[in-house]
């Protein structure tokens, strides 16, 4: 086991860095990779700041987290002049790969990672 470890074809990982990369990649579809599942349930939601917010098509909503995450509107409520940079918004899972932007202080709306 030792030989593997030195020949990087075992890699230790502690819990706390997997939870991080977990968190860096909440809304991006992944196959379930083994080093990744090592650390419990996937999150079900995640609260960011809201870094930058921008008008996609259709006048839908388009906001960059401080990570860098971009992510989009998907229905069409108008949310965009209620929301702005500084913001907290909390993203949940919901179902069938679908997640949901509840903003602090306006309407929550179906969304999705762009990237």
């Amino acid at each position: 086991m030792l030989a593997a470890v030195k020949n990087k074809k075992i890699v230790v990982v502690q819990q706390d860095d997997i939870r991080k990369a977990r968190r860096t990649l909440f809304g991006i579809p992944l196959p379930r990779i083994g080093a990744l599942d090592g650390a419990g349930e996937p999150e079900k939601e995640m609260t960011a700041t809201i870094k930058s917010v921008g008008q996609g098509d259709g006048g839908r909503i388009t906001f960059t987290l401080e990570d860098g995450a971009l992510w989009a509107q998907t229905d069409d409520w108008p949310v965009f002049s209620a929301v702005k940079p500084g913001q907290k918004v909390t993203l949940k899972r919901g179902m069938f790969g679908s997640y949901f932007a509840d903003f602090e202080r306006a309407p929550t709306v179906r969304a999705k990672r762009v990237r």
